[in-house]
């Protein structure tokens, strides 16, 4: 990635959680740090960690 470029994870399977996506970060990339989770719009709020899940990390 270029240097500064943010890294947007997302995820759309119910079964995973985010912290399937933080556990494979600091496994595969420790480099990167992660700095926010974009939400999805109040009207998912009843899928709240079932739906999408959108990390962002940068380096």
């Amino acid at each position: 990635m270029a240097t500064n470029a943010t890294l947007m994870l997302c995820l759309n399977a119910p079964e995973l959680k985010r912290d399937f996506l933080l556990s494979h970060m600091a496994e595969l990339a420790p480099t990167y740090q992660y700095i926010e989770e974009i939400k999805p719009p109040a009207v998912y709020a009843e899928a709240e960690d079932k739906g999408l899940k959108v990390l962002c990390f940068k380096k």
